[in-house]
């Protein structure tokens, strides 16, 4: 579809010129339609015939593409009906227009008339689907032995894939593996460098793929590293409800039970009961098992009437039993669970007296499983100690003691990043179990996604789980990225970075529209429909945003593009998306090609649809030049177009090409034309 919305766009357009530009085209152009004067002006003085009509002798092959023919019959249109001038001017068609002087000696009085049109060339070469890994930051020069196959995003196996397995997969050359048809592992995501909230540069990838292959695959558990023992360092996000809040009512209770060694003996315990809260971004409603487990410690010392005290440091550990819990769709299901306690025994003889102090918790853990105890969501809410005050309790032989209630609140600000405890917050006030979290705040600007509409966790524009292979790569927005209100960043290529085979995401601010460059949606391994981002036929790319881009006019995009483009062709298709706040680099396009949109998953859906219906290839274009000789009848030095006669016309059509990485174009095909 889009190579014929391509060649529909070819056959109507002209590329303007300036004629006060450096630019090598326009030279090039005036190079050759200075060629066609001097080839007419030859014909006129060989044939002896000044004033005479002399057509020049027909030296062109014959074009029996009708593409081809089609686009010369356009561009002699535009050249043969624009209207004259006497000095070099760019009109709105794109053509410059030149008079010589020959003599003022008349009767061998004459003039001559320069003149040009160029147009990106419509035919579209088969484009590989590959991507380039330049061998160093100064080679600007694409070998076919640095190009690798792309990863094909719909058709790669996410139902096996394990985190280490993908970091296994290999990037595939291209000429080397003819049999190959995709590469296995995208380089972006295995040379991850942003530590996003996960501590180091290796958890936050190990998270960032965990998240990309539970998107994709079709099951309900999360892909993680958890052994049922150890805690995890990386959870998926399946479709599933998360841990959002939690709210502990605590106290300790101590009593007298005896000692193995006869003499006094003293229990401990810690009674809890949790209420979980739990947030449904979806829009299936889902039932899991919640798990809670706390552990504490505290210093506990003994007497008889007088004497020495007896210090000892004590722990334990309690684990909730299993409570299922269902939570609607796009809502939050709050539910307290039965009370648990744990408990230790501490015996020292002959000591009646003993005293509670230092008592603190030392780590909530909240676990998430699904009907088939699959884990779906794991919190370390808490993994320092908090002192509690409230549970310092004293008593003797034949008593127990009781302390006052006490309470911890913790509360997640994304619900979509809650694995460390640094994902989480105490709060000191009121619990706001079944409804948005004091901390929440989805839009908090700088460095985060777009979503100034989302007022409660379900409306973030983002929030969503495919659960299939994808079927755009504007998807990988998606994915999150391992830091509260962060997704894969679509929006910016990462120039510094760049194409490198280091390159991998860093700091969200600067992008990961290098991704796009990586990846593909079928097995093909070439393609024929594309948009060459390197054509001088700037309505071939509005055409596509108006495809893709609601409330993008053509000419805000043919804007956006001129603005934008380097003095150098971009060297990958995402390149078009370089960050205007490094130097030397293109203007982001961004900000342009989604004017109406708000939310982060609304500019990404443009930019990835566009993008990747985009090839950045060598650019071709035609430029045909008109050397024209009239006999100057009357109004000396002036042309009247009534009265002043073509003698002879000379038509060239030269086809250039500039090469990515080069600052000069090549002739690739020169031909005399005839009428």
């Amino acid at each position: 579809m889009l190579l014929g919305i391509a060649v529909a766009f070819v056959s109507t357009s002209i590329i303007e010129k300036k004629a006060t530009s450096n630019n090598m085209d326009i030279n090039t152009a005036r190079f050759m339609a200075y060629a066609a004067y001097q080839r007419a002006k030859e014909s006129i003085i060989n044939s002896n015939a000044l004033y005479q009509d002399i057509y020049p002798v027909d030296t062109s092959r014959n074009l029996d593409d009708e593409e081809r023919a089609d686009l010369i019959a356009n561009l002699e249109t535009v050249i043969t009906s624009s209207e004259t001038t006497d000095t070099y001017i760019v009109t709105d068609t794109g053509i410059t227009w030149s008079y010589q002087q020959s003599t003022d000696n008349e009767p061998n009085r004459w003039l001559s008339r320069l003149s040009y049109a160029a147009m990106a060339d419509p035919d579209t070469p088969e484009a590989k689907e590959a991507f380039w890994i330049p061998s160093s930051a100064s080679d600007t020069t694409i070998d076919d032995s640095e190009l690798y196959h792309r990863f094909d995003l719909m058709n790669y196996t996410w139902d096996e894939a394990t985190v280490t397995s993908f970091l296994g997969g290999d990037t595939i050359n291209f000429d080397d593996n003819p049999g190959a048809t995709t590469s296995t592992v995208i380089p972006w995501l295995k040379n991850w460098e942003d530590f996003g909230d996960m501590g180091s540069a290796t958890a936050a990838r190990n998270q960032i793929i965990a998240n990309l292959i539970d998107y994709c695959d079709s099951d309900s558990a999360a892909t993680t590293d958890y052994d049922g023992v150890t805690s995890p360092t990386y959870v998926g996000l399946e479709k599933c409800p998360y841990i959002n809040e939690i709210v502990l009512k605590c106290y300790v209770y101590v009593s007298y039970v005896g000692s193995s060694s006869g003499g006094p003996g003293f229990r401990l315990r810690l009674y809890v009961t949790p209420s979980v809260e739990q947030v449904n971004l979806y829009d299936e409603s889902a039932s899991q098992k919640v798990e809670v487990d706390v552990t504490a410690m505290y210093t506990i010392t003994f007497s008889w009437y007088s004497g020495s005290w007896p210090t000892c440091e004590e722990s334990l550990a309690a684990t909730s039993p299993d409570t299922t819990v269902t939570t609607n769709s796009k809502s939050y299901s709050a539910s307290t669970m039965e009370e648990f306690y744990g408990a230790t025994v501490s015996s020292v003889s002959d000591n009646i007296f003993f005293q509670v102090s230092s008592f603190r918790i030392t780590n909530i853990t909240v676990k998430l499983f699904d009907s088939s105890n699959n884990l779906q969501d794991y919190s370390i809410v808490l993994d320092s100690p908090v002192t509690c005050d409230e549970a310092n309790v004293s008593g003797g032989f034949g008593h127990s003691a009781t302390s006052p209630v006490f309470f911890l609140r913790y509360e997640a600000n994304d619900s979509r990043q809650n694995l460390l405890s640094n994902d989480w917050t105490y709060s000191t006030t009121d619990s706001s179990l079944g409804s948005d979290n004091s901390n929440f705040n989805p839009n908090p600007g700088g460095d985060t996604d777009a979503e100034p509409t989302a007022t409660h966790p379900w409306e973030i524009s983002t929030a969503y789980i495919a659960d299939t292979n994808m079927q755009s790569a504007a998807e990988l927005g998606y994915i999150h990225r391992a830091k509260a209100f962060q997704t894969i960043n679509l929006k910016t290529f990462n120039d510094t970075e760049g194409l490198l085979d280091t390159a991998g995401g860093n700091a969200y601010a600067d992008g990961d529209a290098n991704i796009l460059d990586q990846v593909k949606l079928d097995t093909d391994i070439s393609r024929n429909e594309y948009i060459n981002l390197n054509s001088r036929d700037r309505y071939l790319f509005s055409s596509l945003t108006e495809l893709y881009g609601e409330g993008i006019s053509t000419e805000t995009a043919v804007s956006a593009l001129n603005i934008a483009r380097p003095l150098a062709l971009y060297q990958s298709r995402a390149s078009i998306l370089a960050n205007s706040d490094l130097a030397d680099v293109p203007l982001e396009l961004s900000s342009i090609l989604y004017p109406v949109q708000e939310t982060d998953t609304e500019r990404e859906q443009v930019i990835g649809d566009v993008i990747t219906g985009c090839e950045a290839m060598n650019q071709s274009y035609f430029i045909i030049g008109l050397g024209e000789s009239f006999r100057d009848v009357v109004n000396y030095k002036q042309y009247d177009a009534d009265i002043d006669i073509v003698s002879s016309s000379q038509k060239v059509l030269t086809k250039m090409q500039k090469t990515i990485g080069s600052d000069s174009s090549k002739v690739v095909e020169f031909q005399y034309l005839s009428d």
